[in-house]
């Protein structure tokens, strides 16, 4: 008897569960999901961004090398200063000479540490706003982009 009921609950519950509709989920896309065309501006400008950076750490590197040497020069204009004779003008004008020749010398340095602290300032100020435009945005869905260059920098696909 029990493999009758059995029979009988699948025979009227088979209509009920055919009956009833299921729906796939909703394909969702994260709000933050940028298109591709906006995705391609960020990829050009952080690009253009790591290459400035690059120039001006290179150009950094070169006003760290120029300031100890302007360090070493004025050491010695020290030296000299300290073991002059005074009473000779010829020595005293040829250091005088030497000492403005350094005066110049810094202050063209000075220059362009400013110079490149002002260049630094507007890169990080760009930096951060492309930060704040593309950081942590998702990356559209599209299919493969000859200007996707990002397989490059993988490794892969040479």
């Amino acid at each position: 008897m029990k493999p009758l009921h059995l029979l009988a609950f699948v025979a009227l519950a088979a209509p009920a569960a055919m009956a009833q509709t299921y729906y796939d989920r909703a394909r969702v896309y994260p709000a933050d999901r940028i298109s591709g065309e906006e995705w391609r501006t960020c990829v050009d400008r952080e690009q253009t961004l790591r290459a400035r950076r690059e120039a001006l750490d290179d150009e950094r590197a070169d006003v760290e090398r120029e300031a100890a040497d302007i360090a070493r020069t004025g050491a010695d204009l020290d030296w000299q200063w300290r073991h002059l004779d005074r009473s000779d003008t010829r020595a005293v004008a040829e250091y005088n000479a030497r000492s403005a020749r350094h005066n110049r010398r810094v202050e063209q340095q000075n220059r362009h540490v400013g110079d490149l602290n002002q260049r630094a300032a507007l890169l990080n100020g760009d930096a951060a706003d492309m930060n704040a435009r593309c950081e942590g945005r998702v990356r559209p869905v599209m299919p493969y982009d000859d200007r996707d260059l990002g397989w490059r920098d993988r490794g892969s696909l040479r």
